[in-house]
């Protein structure tokens, strides 16, 4: 039976494309290496905000990503590839991982543009 808003999952009901995919996701099993915990002195984080950065310069949309990346005990274990400009319209977000493969290669149609976060300035 339905949990708190009912709907899916006895949780809530998806409204948008981009909810459907992330409630796939967190019931989607995982491999138990996947689950188990990580020291974080064996673990590291990249992050590219901007790739693509002379190309946004251009107006070269298309081009532009926000990467993130993990690498354990140097080996890479996942990535995120957030295309925010990937059709004129809509964005999409790739993500992959060892013994996961790699999902989110369809479009997110509703999702949203945001002009500003609000993250300060700076950077290369």
């Amino acid at each position: 039976g339905g949990g708190a808003g009912g709907g899916a999952g006895g949780f809530f009901a998806p409204r948008t494309a981009a909810a459907a995919a992330a409630l796939d996701l967190a019931q989607t099993p995982w491999p138990s290496h996947v689950r188990d915990p990580i020291d974080a002195s064996r673990v590291c984080v990249y992050v590219d905000p901007l790739d693509g950065t002379n190309e946004f310069a251009a107006g070269n949309l298309v081009a532009v990503t926000c990467l993130l990346g993990v690498a354990v005990d140097g080996r890479p274990a996942a990535g995120v590839i957030g295309q925010p400009f990937h059709t004129p319209t809509a964005g999409r977000i790739v993500w992959g991982g060892r013994g996961v493969g790699v999902r989110g290669l369809e479009d997110i149609g509703d999702a949203r543009r945001v002009r500003n976060a609000g993250l300060g300035g700076g950077g290369a």
